[in-house]
């Protein structure tokens, strides 16, 4: 090994898996965010490791990141959160990449391809970010008269799930409420077939009680918080699966009052 190395505990990344599967309803599917070469754990040995457990749905930013995952032999559904540009179409077919309907608009951009591709509708509940507006229902109505498009998810992201405020919890709620009016509104209309999602990391840890077809897990899956000094509600016990060691090189001695490193960065006491 050399002056600085990474280790992965794969036994831990299981058991962080089992410990979301206690926390979610039996019928709802870990959907593991393997994006930015999986939070930097490597995308090739977590998307094996995953798939060898029983997962069998995954999100990515990118088409390429997705196009990477079908390269080394993962076969369930990958779901593009994010925008593919039109000269990546032939892409999102021969590799069987689900992509994103980031509004009406897109939708009809990926319909003109004129081939089939699978497609999740994106929502936007108020994070102002990707998908139709929820209050525009009947654009959101007309993306499944999109002909060449087979829609088979319905998903939205709550931006400020991780937070604790009064006014951070009440805007999660109005998303949450404006998420399901799209769906319900879809259901009366007799359109179904898809499947949901909403949560991801902090929308499972801090609200559990939710119900929906998936669950988009990210950096909790690896064991960590976006902050280690997040609060969450729920009780769960993440391991880490990522180390960073490094080997000693030097130990140093100092006087009291000398200061080392770039910008006299410590300054010893004793």
């Amino acid at each position: 090994k050399g002056r600085a190395w990474i280790e992965l505990n794969m036994d831990n990344l299981i058991h962080n898996v089992s410990q979301f599967r206690r926390l979610l309803p039996s019928d709802c599917a870990i959907m593991p965010a393997i994006k930015a070469n999986a939070y930097g754990h490597g995308a090739d040995i977590i998307g094996l490791a995953l798939q060898n457990s029983g997962i069998t749905d995954y999100c990515v930013a990118s088409a390429d990141e997705g196009i990477e995952l079908r390269r080394i032999g993962i076969t369930g559904q990958i779901l593009i959160l994010g925008y593919t540009s039109p000269y990546q179409f032939p892409d999102l077919v021969k590799y069987s990449l689900t992509q994103t309907a980031v509004d009406s608009l897109y939708a009809r951009q990926l319909n003109d391809y004129g081939k089939m591709i699978n497609v999740h509708v994106g929502i936007d509940t108020g994070m102002r970010r990707l998908g139709e507006c929820s209050d525009n229902i009947g654009a959101i109505c007309n993306i499944w008269k999109q002909k060449n498009l087979r829609i088979t998810g319905v998903f939205s992201h709550l931006c400020v799930a991780d937070g604790q405020s009064d006014e951070e919890r009440k805007f999660t709620t109005k998303q949450i409420e404006r998420f399901d009016y799209v769906v319900d509104s879809l259901h009366r209309r007799g359109i179904d077939g898809f499947r949901t999602h909403l949560q991801s990391s902090y929308g499972v840890l801090n609200y559990p009680f939710l119900k929906y077809d998936y669950a988009r897990l990210g950096i909790a899956l690896y064991g960590v918080l976006s902050n280690p000094h997040d609060k969450i509600v729920s009780r769960i016990n993440l391991k880490p699966v990522l180390s960073l060691k490094a080997r000693i090189m030097s130990v140093r001695s100092l006087h009291k009052g000398e200061s080392v490193g770039y910008g006299l960065t410590y300054t010893a006491k004793q």
